[in-house]
Parts: C-alpha cells; structure tokens; sequence
C-alpha cells in the first residue's frame, strides 16, 4: 500500500473506521471514516406522485408549454405553502408528475403524511 494508506496504529484508529472502495481499473483504495459518519439518520417520509392531467386533449398529453408552466407553478406554491418538498418533476409519454415527499430534512413535522395528501388534494382542486 502507499504509504497514505497506510492504517494509523491502533490507538489512533479507536474512533475511525476504513472501508475498502474500489477505483477504476481495479484499483482498491482505503478509506478512513470517523465511525460517526458511518451512522445513518433514518427518517420516515410520506412520498406521493401527483399526476397533472387536463393539460392537453388526452390525460398524457401536454395542449401547450405555458399550460405544463402554470400547472408546476401551482405545484410549487402548494408545495411551498404545505412545507412539502418537490423532489421530482418528471416530463414523458406518461404525461406530467411530481414527485412530493414530506418529512426530508427541512420539511419534517409530526403531521408529514396529512401534509403531503393535503397538497396533492389542495391541487386537484384548483387544477
């Protein structure tokens, strides 16, 4: 190994963990983590998809650019009003969605899912 590889003596590793990641072309390099990095903050987030239809003559189809603008805009208000974050807007054959989720960092209280249903409700309604 190279030298900055190389592991600290072990009564300097006591909080530091290495991970073996590998490099391109095979190459295998190690990696020191403090052991407080390595734990994970588990949250629990209520995620909906909110299909906006009723942009063009068919469910999927998109009539014109300013009706998909004004319809992800009343997305982004809600969203913004509700303290639900928009982590996705996903434009196919499949039509226009949103991908919403509530309880990500920055977003979190206790009501997440009421949040989240009330968006997708607040923007069936006014769509």
């Amino acid at each position: 190994l190279h030298p900055s590889l190389q592991p600290p003596p072990s009564s300097a590793c006591a909080d530091t963990t290495l991970l073996g990641a590998t490099c391109g072309g095979g190459a295998t390099q190690l990696l020191r983590l403090k052991s407080s990095l390595l734990t994970a903050e588990h949250r629990v987030v209520s995620c909906a998809f909110l299909q906006l239809g009723g942009l063009g003559a068919g469910l999927c189809d998109i009539g014109s650019a300013e009706a998909a603008q004004e319809a992800l805009l009343t997305v982004q208000r809600a969203a913004a009003a509700f303290k639900v974050a928009l982590l996705r807007t996903i434009v196919d054959d499949k039509g226009v969605r949103c991908l919403l989720a509530g309880g990500v960092p920055g977003f979190a209280a206790e009501d997440d899912a009421w949040r989240a249903v009330s968006l997708c409700a607040a923007c069936a309604e006014e769509l």
